[in-house]
């Protein structure tokens, strides 16, 4: 064990960061740009200032799906119970 002033107690890690939400009118303005006139994924993703990665996401789901709308909040699992009058 290591008792010298210099050693220093574990950090405990910080609340992670949220992610960044797209909404719907951005989600269209990107599919258009990349479906609609062949616009690279990376180039859209620029100018509508999304992450390269978010933006890959959201055509893949839109190719698998058809999906170009956020989806809803979910509950959480006690939320759900509490809600449906199971507690």
């Amino acid at each position: 064990m290591n008792t010298s002033p210099s050693a220093k107690p574990k950090q405990i890690r910080s609340k992670r960061y949220k992610y960044a939400k797209v909404m719907n009118e951005e989600r269209h303005k990107l599919i258009d740009a990349v479906i609609g006139h062949g616009v690279g994924v990376q180039l859209a993703a620029e100018n509508l200032g999304i992450k390269y990665s978010t933006a890959k996401t959201i055509i893949q789901i839109y190719k698998k799906t058809g999906r170009t709308e956020r989806k809803e909040c979910r509950y959480e699992f006690g939320q759900l119970l509490r809600s449906t009058n199971f507690l």
